[in-house]
């Protein structure tokens, strides 16, 4: 064969040399799967640690590598469900099940479940019967469907599936039992959900679900006590002070009296009770009256009586709770003996020689917001109007309390400020100040709860420049309720006050320090 030939034919049999190999050993091939692999498994890492941007980015490198593979497809349809981007999620999470409806049935609860977030409940109804036309006995598409109609919300057709979801699976029954308790509550038939969660602990007393069957069951009946139209509470108490706060507690900003270093020790009633005249799950209406008192054994010129009436409107749809409420508050203070030396302090404003009325107007919003965060946003308004030589002042609240739960515990920290403002008609009783707040609470045994909270205050008196008034105060208590309708609660608080104002002796008239310990009963009728 002359050159020319061969140089002709040695291209040729290099191609046929090529493919055969490519035969025997199809090395890129399996390199090229695996490389689609790594890319999944990195998303589903990046997935899981709720790293959705590196996420989609992984799982559309494997989609690309195999375009044909469903699973990396529908683990990109949990990712845009995940980011919201609930169209992308539905096109995608379409397109599997169109293509593998048995093998991929679980898509059925996905698209409902976007469905559900969108609050288009026909639409998520429907995707769960495409679910049980595949496998009419898979309990999953009854709870699933009990859980839809929960949020239209249909309770008895809920409850239906519920128990649907239980016939085809006994292993279901106390988890079942658990949702229908609540289905009942949410309808606000209480004596029934009551019922259902203890069906629930009788199925297995030792469970993680008894025991927040248990809570719930105390839930109800608070629930069942606050839905009546009449609501009424009363509380006791008896503090032992060793400091005497100030000679007369209601007539000024704190800290702008002469303090006394008398200990004593005094006793608290208080009585609340009114009537809902409007008493629906999400908007309450009612009026009542409130009793106030604070009776000292020997400071009795720090007594304190107070007729309280109110009217208030209350708002409660999820996230969103928000109260208006009105007090007309008739103060008494000081009074003259009575019958301290019986132990009993309570004079209920006898020989009072001073009188306060204040009209308060007090919004109030709470939201609650993902992540198990909660805000609570107050304003208050006061106007003062005394009986005497005192000046007549006006005061401005406005505060936040931004609360978390941690997650898996029921340990709640909370950090909030408020912002205070007293214009007084003489200008030597006007005041400014501002409070931050830290606390935490949380169970800590055998049913008692605990709450520690730390404040700090500083004032500015108006007519006095640079002047500065500051309060620290550190408080505990302990609470334990029986029969969920008395509470028993230990308190203690320490208050350390001061000022950068001294009188002609170089003393600072404001400066103290007192411990409080004392303990209340309440109970709720």
């Amino acid at each position: 064969m002359c050159p020319f030939f061969r140089m002709q034919l040695a291209p040729i049999g290099f191609i046929c040399l090529s493919v055969f190999l490519s035969i025997l050993f199809p090395v890129p091939a399996a390199q090229s799967q695996e490389g689609a692999m790594n890319h999944f498994v990195d998303g589903v890492e990046a997935l899981e640690s709720k790293d959705f941007d590196d996420a989609v980015a992984s799982f559309k490198k494997a989609i690309a590598i195999e375009p044909l593979n469903l699973e990396f497809q529908y683990h990109l349809g949990l990712t845009y469900a995940r980011q919201n981007k609930d169209q992308a999620a539905l096109e995608i999470f379409e397109t599997v099940v169109r293509k593998e409806p048995v093998q991929f049935v679980k898509v059925y609860y996905d698209i409902a479940a976007s469905y559900s977030k969108q609050k288009n409940y026909p639409k998520a109804l429907e995707a769960l019967k495409r679910a049980e036309a595949v496998d009419p006995k898979d309990p999953r598409v009854y709870l699933e469907r009990g859980y839809v109609y929960n949020k239209i919300p249909d309770y008895d057709q809920a409850v239906e599936n519920f128990n649907r979801a239980k016939d085809l699976d006994p292993k279901l029954t106390q988890p079942v039992y658990y949702d229908i308790a609540a289905t009942r509550f949410a309808a606000e038939q209480f004596d029934a959900s009551e019922e259902m969660f203890r069906k629930t602990i009788a199925v297995d007393p030792k469970s993680a679900i008894a025991e927040n069957a248990r809570q719930s069951v105390r839930n109800v009946r608070a629930a069942r006590r606050a839905r009546k139209p009449l609501y009424a509470v009363s509380s006791f108490g008896w503090y032992y002070d060793d400091h005497t706060p100030f000679e007369s507690p209601v007539l000024g900003p704190p800290g702008t009296f002469q303090v006394t270093d008398e200990e004593d020790q005094y006793q608290s009633l208080t009585f609340r009770g009114g009537y809902k005249f409007i008493n629906r799950k999400k908007l309450e209406a009612g009026a009542g009256y409130a009793l106030s008192h604070n009776g000292y054994r020997e400071s009795l010129q720090n007594n304190l009586f107070a007729h309280i009436p109110h009217i208030y409107l209350q708002y409660n749809r999820e996230p969103v709770f928000f109260r208006l409420q009105y007090e007309l508050s008739y103060y008494y203070t000081g009074s003259s003996e009575c019958i301290q030396d019986s132990g009993i302090y309570l004079n209920f404003g006898s020989g009072s020689d001073k009188k306060l009325m204040i009209n308060s107007l007090m919004p109030a919003l709470t939201i609650v917001e993902p992540h198990n965060l909660k805000s609570e946003i107050m304003l208050n308004f006061q106007r003062k109007e005394y009986f005497d030589e005192t000046s007549n002042a006006s005061n401005y609240l406005a505060g936040i309390i931004q609360s978390y739960q941690i997650p898996k515990t029921e340990y709640v920290p909370r950090i909030g400020y408020k912002f205070t403002d007293e214009d007084a008609s003489d200008e030597t009783a006007s005041y400014r100040s501002h409070e931050g707040l830290l606390g935490i609470s949380g169970p800590i045994r055998w049913g008692v709860a605990g709450d520690l909270s730390v404040s700090y205050t500083k004032s500015d008196l108006e007519n006095i420049p640079d002047h500065e008034n500051r309060s620290l105060i550190i408080s505990a208590s302990l609470t334990r309720t029986f029969y969920d309708y008395l509470l028993v609660q230990l308190i203690y608080s320490f208050t350390k006050n001061a000022s950068n104002l001294t009188d002609a002796n170089d003393v600072d008239p404001s400066k103290y320090r007192k411990n409080v310990y004392g303990f209340s009963l309440t109970y709720t009728f």
